[in-house]
């Protein structure tokens, strides 16, 4: 049996991996694949905490906001927060685990009003300073700059939630 799907995987990336599968080298049959997807009204999704989930998270929350009506200058604003937020969790929630051991990343995304509300959230430390980082420390200030507001939380279980929120309709 041919892996097609995983978890995770983005629509594109499933496609790409049936027209592999169905369609015999040098073959010269058409092949037609519609995929689709509901869209409800939340978003609601679980990554390993990899480098490879960042951009399929980011793909799924712009599509979500997309699907809402949200503006270019939004959507471009949201790619980069959750981008950001997505990135945080990958490099510094599991940090202590052993590599190739990442934790889950909860992805949600939904509205109230006129407003996008997205929660990136991890069961590790959360978004903790540390004076190993590998990063330059640009993230929070990244978010701060694209979200209408932003908020790093504690779970009472244990791990961290950055909350942002987006207008979905900038103010011209």
């Amino acid at each position: 049996a041919l892996p097609i799907s995983r978890f995770g995987d983005a629509a594109p990336v499933v496609v790409d991996r049936l027209v592999d599968a169905l369609v015999a080298p040098g073959g010269g049959d058409d092949v037609a694949i519609l995929a689709a997807r509901r869209v409800g009204p939340q978003l609601e999704r679980t990554f390993a905490a990899e480098v490879s989930a960042v951009a399929v998270a980011r793909h799924e929350v712009v599509a979500f906001a997309s699907a809402r009506g949200a503006s270019e200058r939004v959507l471009r604003d949201v790619a980069l927060a959750v981008s950001e937020a997505c990135t945080n969790v990958v490099v510094h929630a599991y940090r202590d685990r052993p590599p190739g051991a990442a934790g889950p990343m909860e992805v949600r995304a939904w509205v109230v009003g006129d407003r996008l509300e997205v929660a990136i959230a991890d069961e590790g430390c959360g978004v903790r300073p540390r004076g190993d980082s590998p990063g330059i420390g640009l993230g929070l200030g990244i978010i701060g700059r694209t979200t209408e507001r932003f908020e790093v939380r504690d779970r009472p279980g244990g791990g961290g939630e950055l909350r942002l929120c987006f207008r979905l309709a900038p103010e011209t």
